[in-house]
C-alpha cells in the first residue's frame, strides 16, 4: 500500500536517543552504495554494539518514506494489537491515538509522521514521552532479524525504512568484570535520501569514597586518605553523582545502591545522614497490611543492610544502601539541564585491632590494605524499561539485576602509627620493669596491654580495660605502641628501676604525608622512622662523698693543729712570765 503522507515529516525524524549514564550520542543516516549507513559516535568509555530492527519498509524519496509496510525486523500484528490496547487505556500516553481503525502499517505510519493541523502532531516531537511509549512497544516486539551489516559503533548496508536501533548487549564498563554499563536509549530513525545528524545529551554516574581527616578542622577535612588512632571514631562519605542533564527525565523512577566493602581492619558503626541534593531520605516504611498510607518519599525511602559482629569478628563487612527512587526526594528543576544530582551517605566507623599499623614509608600501599575501603554504585541504566522503584513490598524486589549498571570501584586508605620502643641498661642490654606513660598534651593515653610487650591505643572514654603506665618486658626490654594518629606525643619515665636515674622525656613527633596515586589502586605513605623508633637508656646513680671519708680525716687533722698551737702558746706565755719574775 503506498501512502504520500510526510511520514515522519522529519528530517530530524523521531528520535530517542538519550543515552542515560552515557555521553553524548551523535547519530547520522546517508545513502550510500548497497544502502544507507548509520554511524552512532560515542563519547563515553562503554563499549556498545548495536543492532537496527526495520519497523517499517519502504520508499524513500524527497523526505519522504513511500510504500509504506511492516519491516522484517519487528511483528507487525503485535505491535498492532499492543497500540490498540495502550489506545484504550486511560492514563496512558498513546491514549487515544491508536484506535482499531490503525489496523496495517501504513495507518500506523500516518498518526507517528501527521503533519501540521492533524491532531497527533503535536505529541509526536523528537523524543517526547509519547514517542518513547510507541518505541518501548516496538522494542518488545522484534523479531531475531536485524538490518544491515553491524561493525562496532556503524551499521552500514541498510535498505529504505524506518528503524529502531538498540543495543544488542548491555554495553561493557571499564572497570567492572561484567557488561554493566548503561544501555543507550532506543533511537528512531529513517535510513535512505539525504543524510542526517544530530547530538543528544546523556549522563554517566559516578560514584566517589572519601573519608574525614580531623587535622584540628571543623568541620573536617574530606579526602581519599587520612590517619586515625585505632578505637577513634571518624567518619566515611559515599558521593554519586548524576551530571546535570536533563535526560534522566527519561526514566520514571531512578534507583542507586552503594556497595560499600570494609576490610578487616575497620569496624562500622552507624548511618550518620543520607541526603540527595541536601534533601534528607529517611528509612523505608514498608507496606502495612491495611490501607497504604505511606508518601512517596517512604516508599522510597533507604534501605541499609548493614555488617554484623561477634567477639570472633570485629570488622570488615558490607555495607549496602538502596534509595528506590531519588527522584521522590527531587523537583522538576533538579532533573533541568544546569544542576548535578548528588546523593550522599555519610556514616561512622573506626580502626580496630586487626588494623595495619605503619612504621616506614611505603610508596604502594595496595587495595588489599587491612585500612582499605572500597564502593562501587549500581544504578537503573534502561531507560527503555519501567524504571525500578517500589512495588509495595521494598525498594528494588522489581528489578532484575542485570538491569543495573555498575562503576567501578572507588578506594580510600585509612593509615595509623606504631611507636616501637626498647629499654637499655648502661651496658646497652635489654632492660626490663621500667615505667613509661605516654601524653597526648597534659592528657595520659589510655592503652590496652596486649600481654606481649605491646600496647594498643584504648577507646578513650573507656574506664575498664585500660592502662595508663606502659612496662618495658622482661628480657626484651621492649614496650611499643601501636594505633596512634598523627601528632605530637611526650613518653615520660613514670616508675624508675631501683639504682638508676629518671630519663629525659622524649617526644615524638608523627607527621606523615600521605596521598592516593595515580589511578586510585594504590596509595603513598611518607613517614620519618626515625620519629618512631626509640632505644631508651637509663644510668645509675653518681658516686657522692661518704661519712667517714676525707672530709672528716681533714676535719680531725685541722683540730689537732689547732690544739697544738694552743698548747705552744700557752708554754710560751708561762716562760715569759718567770722570767718577769726573775
Amino acid at each position: 500500500m503506498k501512502t504520500t503522507k510526510r511520514f515522519l515529516a522529519m528530517t530530524a525524524a523521531l528520535t530517542l536517543t538519550a543515552c542515560v549514564a552515557i555521553p553524548m550520542t551523535s547519530v547520522a543516516a546517508t545513502a550510500a552504495t548497497g544502502g544507507s549507513t548509520i554511524t552512532i559516535t560515542n563519547n563515553d568509555s562503554a563499549t556498545h554494539s548495536y543492532a537496527a530492527y526495520q519497523i517499517f519498509s519502504g520508499e524513500y524519496s524527497g523526505n519522504t518514506l513511500n510504500s509504506i509496510d511492516w519491516g522484517d525486523g519487528v511483528d507487525g500484528s503485535a505491535i498492532l494489537t499492543a497500540l490498540h490496547t495502550a489506545s484504550a487505556e486511560s492514563g496512558n500516553a498513546l491514549e487515544g491515538l491508536f484506535p482499531n481503525t490503525v489496523n496495517s502499517a501504513a495507518k500506523v505510519a500516518e498518526v507517528l509522521g501527521s503533519e501540521e493541523g492533524d491532531p497527533a502532531v503535536a505529541v509526536f516531537g523528537n523524543d517526547s514521552a509519547k514517542a518513547q511509549a510507541f518505541a518501548e512497544i516496538v522494542a518488545a516486539n522484534l523479531t531475531e532479524t536485524t538490518s544491515g551489516n553491524p561493525s562496532a559503533n556503524v551499521i552500514s548496508q541498510l535498505p529504505d525504512g524506518y528503524y529502531i536501533v538498540m543495543d544488542s548487549e548491555a554495553p561493557a564498563n571499564p572497570g567492572t568484570n561484567d557488561n554493566s554499563g548503561a544501555k543507550t536509549r532506543y533511537i528512531l530513525r529513517v535510513a535512505g535520501g539525504e543524510s542526517v545528524s544530530l547530538t543528544s545529551k546523556n549522563a554517566a554516574p559516578t560514584v566517589d569514597k572519601q573519608v574525614a581527616d580531623d587535622e584540628g578542622s571543623n568541620p573536617p577535612t574530606w579526602d581519599e586518605t587520612a590517619d586515625h588512632a585505632i578505637n577513634e571514631s571518624f567518619q566515611f562519605k559515599l558521593t554519586a553523582t548524576l551530571t546535570a542533564d536533563d535526560n534522566y527525565a527519561a526514566y520514571n523512577t531512578y534507583r542507586v545502591k552503594f556497595n560499600d566493602t570494609l576490610n578487616s581492619g575497620v569496624t562500622y558503626e552507624s548511618i550518620e545522614s543520607i541526603t540527595v541534593n541536601g534533601n534528607i531520605v529517611t528509612e523505608y516504611v514498608a507496606k502495612p497490611d491495611g490501607e497504604d498510607t505511606r508518601s512517596a518519599a517512604q516508599k522510597a525511602g533507604y534501605i541499609a543492610t548493614e555488617p554484623s559482629y561477634t567477639n570472633e569478628v570485629i570488622g570488615g563487612g558490607q555495607l549496602t544502601i538502596e534509595i528506590g527512587d531519588i527522584k521522590q526526594f527531587l523537583g522538576e528543576s533538579d532533573w533541568a539541564d544546569e544542576e548535578d544530582v548528588t546523593v550522599e551517605v555519610i556514616y561512622n566507623a573506626h580502626l580496630n585491632k586487626n588494623a595495619a599499623v605503619e612504621n616506614d614509608s611505603d610508596d604502594s600501599v595496595a587495595a588489599s590494605y587491612d585500612n582499605v575501603n572500597k564502593v562501587n554504585l549500581q544504578y537503573s541504566n534502561n531507560p527503555n524499561v519501567e524504571g525500578s522503584g517500589d512495588t509495595g513490598d521494598t525498594p528494588g524486589d522489581d528489578e532484575n539485576e542485570e538491569e543495573f549498571g555498575e562503576t567501578p570501584d572507588d578506594y580510600v586508605w585509612v593509615f595509623t602509627y606504631e611507636v616501637d620502643n626498647t629499654k637499655l641498661n648502661e651496658n646497652d642490654e635489654p632492660m626490663g620493669g621500667a615505667g613509661f606513660t605516654l601524653y597526648s598534651g597534659s592528657t595520659a593515653v589510655k592503652l590496652i596491654d596486649n600481654g606481649d610487650g605491646t600496647y594498643t591505643v584504648a577507646d578513650q572514654s573507656a574506664t575498664t580495660g585500660v592502662v595508663t603506665e606502659m612496662t618495658s618486658r622482661n628480657g626484651s626490654g621492649i614496650f611499643n605502641i601501636k594505633g596512634l594518629d598523627a601528632g605530637i606525643y611526650t613518653l615520660s619515665e613514670t616508675n624508675v628501676p631501683d639504682g638508676y636515674n629518671k630519663c629525659d622525656d622524649i617526644t615524638i613527633t608523627i607527621n606523615p604525608t600521605h596521598t592516593e596515586n595515580t589511578g586510585g589502586a594504590t596509595a603513598n605513605l611518607a613517614l620519618d622512622a626515625d620519629s618512631l623508633n626509640f632505644e631508651i637508656t637509663n644510668t645509675k646513680g653518681s658516686n657522692l662523698p661518704s661519712t667517714g671519708g676525707m672530709g672528716t680525716r681533714l676535719f680531725v687533722l685541722g683540730g689537732g693543729a689547732t690544739a697544738a698551737l694552743a698548747g705552744i702558746y700557752l708554754v710560751s706565755r708561762r716562760r715569759t712570765k718567770e722570767e718577769l719574775d726573775d
